[in-house]
């Protein structure tokens, strides 16, 4: 669904079910509370957050003002989508652009994580079901170098989390 969405325009039919569908998705554990504003926050700011921040360690070159501004300004607009609450939460109400935007968000996920990001058996669980989905493409002899790759690539503290 994501690749929809970030493939496709915006006001594109694929792209605008794709979002309805994840927000059908979502909607059964945001009304019983197991999805929390926060929680969904926090998501959408590893997408904001990682590109970039995985383009300045290991790509040949860091995005660009620009694209840093395009990334705030795509996720901001699937946030709204989404519904996501921002009030309250981060700094801002309103940003002058998507370097703002990103910013914001990225301050208020550092201090999400020191919060919030402990050791849990709960979130060990979707994150031992989501590393065979990552690594499902590597041949069967690369895939446990390629679970270690990605554990590494969490970096520590969401490491630490999943367990």
């Amino acid at each position: 669904m994501i690749g929809e969405f970030m493939i496709n325009a915006p006001n594109s039919e694929r792209a605008m079910n794709a979002i309805a569908r994840m927000n059908f998705l979502h909607s059964k554990y945001r009304e019983e509370g197991t999805i929390s504003n926060e929680d969904l926050l926090y998501t959408l700011s590893v997408f904001v957050i990682e590109p970039p921040r995985f383009a300045r360690l290991y790509e040949w070159r860091a995005m660009n003002e620009m694209e840093y501004c395009a990334y705030g300004v795509f996720w901001k607009a699937v946030g709204d989508a989404m519904g996501i609450q921002y009030k309250g939460l981060l700094t801002h109400d309103t940003w002058r652009d998507g370097i703002e935007f990103a910013d914001d968000i990225t301050a208020w996920a550092k201090k999400y994580e020191a919060d919030m990001m402990k050791p849990s058996v709960i979130a060990n669980k979707p994150a031992r079901a989501l590393i065979p989905i990552i690594t499902y493409w590597i041949p069967w002899f690369a895939t446990s170098f390629a679970e270690e790759v990605v554990c590494i690539l969490m970096g520590d503290r969401v490491r630490e989390a999943f367990m």
